[in-house]
């Protein structure tokens, strides 16, 4: 049965179906060159050293895997230079950069509204006629601050993941209740688009993992296995990715049946 003290929306899924999930999704996506866990393990460790640097040069790593591979600014003719990228981030607060997805759980409404005005802000990384690019943005962001943002890509997170209503209806509420405590950010002009609903669901997600103690835990897990198999290290920035574990997740389960997921009631 649902906890009834949980926010609208939230989930339940028992341990075994976590860990499951994070299997499925090695299974499904670590043949493909950027899904790979350690190629992932590589780009938070590049970015983990641009931040400890602050300099351009290094964070032109990140940039260039993430419009060469990820083809963040695809279709545009005359995307932004590393220098331009780097001053977007560069001007967001700084104490985001610590934020932990976990902390959106028991959000108040005065952090919602920060992070609000952090997505307007690093929204100019790359505008579409329609708005910001969502894509582009989250992806960024997760490598400023992979604790934080969740990646949301429109082929697979979008369209794929939470084409299910299942999860689709746990951002719709999270939306909802956005839009009805915090007036001033459901007026502004980005709000009703894909910003709007990014924020819906960081905060969606933020409760998903704040309800699931041993979410991180089976993330790491996955991470170490990996790590064990190729004679690697699980560095440091990939164990607190909580970004990261909430997507794989997500990306497992919509690849499982649906056992052992507990769906909030209406």
């Amino acid at each position: 049965m649902p906890d009834t003290k949980s926010p609208p929306g939230t989930l339940k899924i028992a341990p075994p179906t976590m860990a499951r999930a994070f299997r499925a999704r090695a299974v499904r996506y670590d043949g493909e060159r950027a899904w790979n866990m350690g190629y992932h393990v590589d780009m938070w460790r590049f970015a983990a050293s641009a931040e400890r640097s602050g300099r351009v040069e290094d964070f032109e790593k990140i940039y260039w895997e993430l419009r060469n591979r990820w083809q963040v600014f695809r279709p545009s003719s005359n995307p932004p230079s590393p220098s331009a990228v780097a001053a977007v981030l560069g001007g967001l607060d700084p104490a985001i950069r610590r934020w932990e997805l976990a902390e959106l759980a028991t959000c108040r409404k005065s952090r919602l509204t920060v992070l609000w005005n952090t997505l307007v802000h690093a929204s100019r990384v790359k505008m579409n006629r329609d708005g910001p690019s969502v894509m582009a943005v989250s992806k960024f962001l997760h490598f400023w601050n992979p604790r934080l943002f969740v990646i949301l890509d429109a082929e697979v997170m979008r369209d794929l993941v939470f084409g299910h209503a299942w999860l689709a209806d746990g951002v719709a509420a999270a939306r909802g209740e956005i839009a009805t405590k915090l007036p001033g950010v459901a007026a502004h002009d980005l709000f009703p688009g894909e910003l709007g609903t990014y924020l819906a669901t960081l905060l969606w997600a933020g409760r998903l993992i704040g309800a699931h103690p041993g979410l991180m835990p089976a993330f790491i897990t996955q991470l170490e296995r990996y790590a064990k198999r190729n004679g690697t290290r699980v560095h440091s920035a990939a164990r607190r990715a909580q970004g990261a574990a909430v997507e794989w997740l997500l990306l497992g389960l919509v690849e499982l049946p649906p056992a052992g997921v507990t769906l909030p009631r209406s």
